[in-house]
């Protein structure tokens, strides 16, 4: 089961930046980049996180390691938060 989904529309700034509901990411700042997906650096209620933005055209593996991700806790590995979704994209934080 994944977990909610907060559906909201995107804004977009001319500096890189673009929010998603109360999420900031940064665009110009890519931290990784994996064959459906890019994590960038963003911002949460003032707080520094990774975000992995997937197209929502390629999801079909992203539900099993979103499930995986809410079980997952060690301190060598970024703790997941919650998932998003504009028009295109699903965020995962």
């Amino acid at each position: 089961m994944i977990p909610p989904v907060i559906i909201e529309s995107s804004n977009n700034y001319g500096d890189g930046w673009m929010s998603v509901g109360l999420l900031e990411i940064n665009r110009k700042k890519r931290l990784g980049q994996g064959g459906n997906a890019i994590v960038h650096e963003g911002r949460y209620k003032n707080e520094k996180v990774a975000v992995k933005r997937v197209q929502l055209v390629n999801l079909k593996s992203e539900n099993r390691e979103i499930e995986f991700l809410k079980r997952l806790n060690h301190p060598n590995v970024v703790q997941f938060k919650f998932v998003t979704e504009d028009e295109n994209f699903r965020q995962a934080v």
